[in-house]
């Protein structure tokens, strides 16, 4: 599987984001992209969904007002806003923190950002 940081975010869009609740606290992450395949000799997409595991925190902030699809710039891996807020409820309930990643995820169209706190991800 490749590097988070290493997908073809540039470009891709975000068609949705959902999330599912677990009983056990696993709780997951959903995007719904129109996610980029190639870009020679042209730009080929397909609709794809990401998977983000066993989610503790998700901060998103956007305009949902805007009329146009949202376009994303990157994504990556950083210790970012959630991170930090997680880090401090995590270090009082006895969770290690560092089996968790901050991963960030930049809109370009709205100039927003989506932050999950999660285990690891993948395509479903």
């Amino acid at each position: 599987m490749p590097k988070f940081e290493a997908l073809n975010w540039h470009d891709s869009e975000l068609l949705g984001l959902s999330w599912s609740c677990c009983k056990s606290g696993e709780d997951s992450v959903f995007l719904e992209l129109d996610y980029i395949t190639s870009y020679e000799p042209y730009i080929a997409t397909e609709s794809r969904r990401l998977c983000f595991h066993d989610c503790r925190k998700l901060f998103v902030s956007c305009d949902l007002g805007i009329a146009s699809p949202e376009s994303i710039l990157e994504g990556n891996i950083d210790k970012g806003v959630a991170f930090e807020g997680f880090r401090k409820v995590a270090n009082k309930l006895g969770i290690d923190a560092e089996t968790y990643k901050s991963y960030s995820i930049l809109l370009r169209t709205s100039g927003g950002r989506i932050e999950i706190v999660a285990t690891g991800w993948s395509w479903v």
